[in-house]
């Protein structure tokens, strides 16, 4: 239950669209949906249960997880939709290599590890006497594994195998500290972005745990956060941040200069960054899963 109450993620008794099973609006080429301050979605995903994170794999398919379904739902290019996984344990942010999908379980204190086309469980990683309520998942392409421990306030790093190397950081507010991290990514320069979500920043480090940037502070103007949930890193080193209580995402480059915004945006929880700079956005509180267009962000 604390770890529930703790994300404060709505309990949206909503009846899952039938969309769920099957939806053929081409991602980011169908009709205008809505309008809501510099949002405009040219694809729109309703009626879902909670969603949290997302992930988009190397053919284009985007893995959604949905917390209060306790399961995660795969998008193709074409916009049809499937369950890929269900009967999870409140999954948080997802990651995708080598045709697998990584699911955090937030309640179970594991990872799973899902075959990307059959929803197969290939393999568990880890458990509580690893994690506590692991919130984020990141995997380089050597296989090592980045995990945001989100009650130990740290960053687990993993072999592929499953066996701990290392820890990174620790709870508190000084760089290099976290309270509560709940999304990590690796750019193109093979740094490690962290979501230090209630310390309300974005933190940078080496893969091997050196602190190398930090920017953000609490507030609510340019380059400030409150609840920095999630985010997503460009192929151009861009870094698009969920600022939740914002209700808004903000985007920098990669020294952490603001380049804009968009707003009037649901309680934003993940970022999926397509080629261009257009990001698809996880509306956590309307259960909603939105195109955002470049050419909007202000």
């Amino acid at each position: 239950m604390r770890k529930i109450l703790v994300l404060a993620i709505a309990v949206l008794l909503i009846t899952l669209w039938a969309a769920c099973s099957g939806r053929n609006a081409a991602i980011g080429e169908g009709p205008s949906a809505m309008d809501a301050g510099n949002r405009r979605a040219d694809y729109e995903l309703d009626g879902l249960l909670g969603p949290v994170g997302a992930a988009r794999a190397e053919d284009g398919t985007i893995f959604i997880s949905e917390a209060e379904a306790n399961r995660v739902i795969a998008v193709s290019v074409s916009g049809e939709t499937r369950v890929l996984a269900s009967d999870l344990d409140r999954p948080m942010h997802l990651a995708t290599a080598d045709g697998k999908v990584y699911v955090p379980e937030f309640v179970a204190d594991r990872i799973r590890i899902i075959d990307a086309k059959t929803g197969r469980i290939l393999g568990t990683i880890g458990d509580s006497s690893i994690f506590d309520a692991p919130a984020a998942i990141a995997v380089a392409s050597d296989g090592i594994i980045y995990v945001a421990d989100f009650y130990h306030h740290r960053i687990v790093v993993l072999s592929p195998d499953g066996r701990v190397l290392r820890f990174i950081g620790s709870k508190g507010d000084s760089s290099g500290e976290f309270f509560y991290p709940t999304d990590i990514n690796i750019g193109e320069d093979d740094n490690l972005y962290i979501a230090d979500a209630y310390n309300h920043r974005v933190q940078v480090f080496s893969r091997e745990g050196q602190f190398q940037k930090i920017w953000g502070r609490y507030g609510s103007g340019k380059s400030e956060f409150n609840i920095a949930q999630g985010l997503g890193v460009s192929r151009e080193m861009n870094i698009y941040v969920a600022d939740a209580e914002n209700n808004r995402v903000q985007a920098f480059d990669a020294n952490g200069i603001f380049l804009g915004a968009w707003t009037g945006i649901d309680y934003p929880s993940d970022i999926v960054v397509l080629p261009g700079g257009s990001v698809f956005a996880v509306l956590n509180h309307a259960g909603q899963f939105v195109f955002l267009k470049k050419e909007n962000m202000r």
